[in-house]
């Protein structure tokens, strides 16, 4: 199970970080590109809009413990996936999906972010190598007791991605100014 569960969190980080290829940001238009050259947002992170289920429609078991979770959360979206559930809600600022598999389990949540949300420690060990760096996007995955950040971050030559786990960081992308 624990084998599963590190190629699991292995697979998503993946899928977050490689698919993001481009970002562009308002007022000066810096633009980065990767060696696939897509602008496409990563694939885990959208849900297709026709797949939107209500409430009623899912199982207890998964409301149950998505209540459990989730006790101030109201008005959550529900998406039907390939391989189970995901329920889609923002809360103070931070968009969160929750994804249960197709016997009503809960697999893992993603919870996107900005620099301000981002707790103090992880901040302090981007901040600590890269301080000039601006953060510009965190995105933090729970998957059983292990948490991961992946962290997109520029100055003005660079947009690095970091992926940060149990107080280690490590560089998973690497990209120069277009």
């Amino acid at each position: 199970m624990k084998k599963i569960s590190a190629i699991t969190v292995t697979t998503l980080i993946v899928i977050a970080c490689s698919s993001f290829t481009s970002y562009s940001q308002s007022g000066n238009e810096l633009a980065y590109q990767s060696q696939k050259g897509s602008d496409e947002a990563p694939d885990y992170l959208t849900v297709n809009p026709s797949s939107k289920m209500l409430r009623n429609d899912v199982s207890i078991k998964v409301v149950r413990d998505f209540t459990k979770q989730f006790k101030n959360v109201s008005g959550e979206k529900w998406y039907k996936i390939s391989d189970g559930l995901i329920a889609q809600f923002t809360e103070s600022e931070i968009e969160t999906k929750v994804e249960y598999d197709l016997n009503g389990n809960w697999h893992c949540t993603l919870r996107t972010y900005s620099e301000d949300k981002l707790p103090f420690d992880v901040r302090d060990i981007v901040k600590s190598k890269y301080y000039d760096f601006n953060i510009l996007v965190a995105y933090e995955i729970t998957h059983f007791d292990n948490v991961t950040y992946i962290l997109k971050i520029e100055d003005s030559k660079q947009l690095k991605t970091l992926q940060i786990s149990n107080g280690n960081m490590e560089v998973i992308g690497d990209y120069v100014r277009g």
